[in-house]
Order: structure tokens, then C-alpha cells, then sequence
């Protein structure tokens, strides 16, 4: 039977508030010659990549992605795990500059992909995309994705909690601890990935030719849990990371 997973990506947070397991985390408190430790057992560490880098103001630390192309690799063995769960939450507290653009084609928060640069036909991926908010599960490209979204720009210039939570083929897309959409008919993990783990596995960076980086964004923490969590679980959790 394969294990209950959640991947979260959160912010302040300490250790696991819940039954689930924490599989991966990212505080930013520690990382050294540009590699972010991953605080559980997993050893899945960060790379940060081009002008991506950490820093620290207001009691919060995090990881700025600046302007050149800067972004987070996961490495792949956090990718082979997600390929081998049938549930799973991601969830992201981040935070885009004011003079930031979303106009365009890219600014994934978050990729985990089969391929490098997919196609229209090409590539099996997990995503989620800040231009129009939308949560992407595909199974041979751009043209054969399931989606939920809110359908427009992230908000700037403020901290916000964005939580996709997957329970089979049941997805639910959060923001700041409140739902705003869900689709009952999402790719399922094994039919996503049915035979190849996610290789490609980035915060802020698409897996698309020519699509753009996110950049001018903070991003707060990165979690990865062993079950998918409630709709209270992620209120409480957005609330604790907001307040």
C-alpha cells in the first residue's frame, strides 16, 4: 500500500504540529555555500541557484529570489517520494515584491516535472503558477492537464499562505487559510507519474522554454508531510503563519 503523503511548503512553523510525518523542511536558519538543509530525516537538501539567496529581516528568514533567474532545487529524491504517494499537500508562504511582473507566460511558485522544458504534448507535471493561481496536474503537456485556480494575479507586498491539497483524484486550492476552488477530477499521482519520478523539482522556476522565473519573491518555508491535511488543519496553520 503506498503511504499517505503531504508536501507543504510553509512558513515559521517549527516541528510538525500533526500526526503526519514531516518529510522535508526548509527553515532557511540553516544553510551554508548555497544549500539549504532539509531538517528531517529525508536529506532531501535545497540547492539555491543563480540570485537566489538567504536573508533575514523582521524576525523572518527566507530565501530571496532576486532578478537574476533565482531559484530553489529540490533535487530529485524528493521527487521519486512524491511519485510514490497517492495523497499529498503543498503549501507556500511567500511574498512578491511590489515591482515584481506576473504579465506573461511562467512564474511557477512551485514545479515538479518529468521534464526539463515541456511541450504542448510533452512532459507529466505537478505545478502551481502565480500569474493566474492555478494548480496543474499533467499527463503529456500543456494540453492535457487537470486544473483548479483562482484565475487571476497573486497579490504583492504582502505575506500570503497558497496550500493545494490532493486526496486522490480530489484536489483543493487554499489561500491564506480559506478555500477558493476545488475539482473533484484531478490526475491522480500514479496516473501523473505512472512510471517516471519527477526529475525537475523547482521553487520558482518553470518548467517551460522561455516562460519566466519568479523573481522579486521570498519564499518562507518548505515542508513535505506523509498525509494530506484538513481544511481546519490548514486554517489553523495558515493563521499561525499570518498572524
Amino acid at each position: 500500500m503506498k503511504r499517505f503523503v503531504i508536501f507543504a511548503l510553509t512558513a515559521i512553523m517549527g516541528a510538525s504540529c500533526y500526526s503526519q510525518k514531516l518529510i522535508l523542511h526548509y527553515d532557511f536558519k540553516k544553510a551554508e555555500n548555497n544549500i539549504v538543509t532539509d531538517r528531517t530525516k529525508s536529506h532531501h537538501n535545497g540547492t539555491l541557484i543563480g540570485s537566489a539567496q538567504i536573508k533575514s529581516e523582521q524576525g523572518e528568514t527566507y530565501a530571496d529570489l532576486g532578478y537574476d533567474n533565482g531559484y530553489i532545487d529540490m533535487g530529485k529524491g524528493i521527487g521519486e517520494q512524491l511519485q510514490s504517494i497517492d495523497n499529498f499537500t503543498i503549501a507556500v508562504k511567500y511574498n512578491i515584491e511590489e515591482k515584481a511582473s506576473l504579465s506573461g507566460n511562467g512564474y511557477f511558485l512551485w514545479a515538479f516535472s518529468t521534464l526539463e522544458q515541456n511541450t504542448q504534448h510533452e512532459g507529466r507535471y505537478h505545478a502551481y503558477k502565480l500569474n493566474v493561481q492555478r494548480g496543474e496536474n499533467s499527463i503529456g503537456g500543456w494540453a492535457n492537464e487537470t486544473i483548479l485556480e483562482i484565475g487571476k494575479q497573486s497579490e504583492k507586498g504582502k505575506w500570503l499562505h497558497a496550500v493545494y491539497t490532493q486526496k486522490g483524484s480530489i484536489g483543493i486550492l487554499y489561500l491564506n487559510g480559506q478555500q477558493v476552488d476545488a475539482n473533484n477530477d484531478m490526475f491522480t499521482v500514479d496516473r501523473t507519474f505512472p512510471d517516471e519520478a519527477p526529475a525537475f523539482n523547482w521553487i520558482g522556476r518553470a518548467p517551460f522554454k522561455g516562460d519566466a522565473f519568479l523573481a522579486g519573491t521570498k519564499i518562507a518555508d518548505v515542508r513535505v508531510y506523509n498525509g494530506a491535511l484538513t481544511a481546519k488543519q490548514v486554517k489553523k496553520l495558515s493563521k499561525k503563519l499570518l498572524k
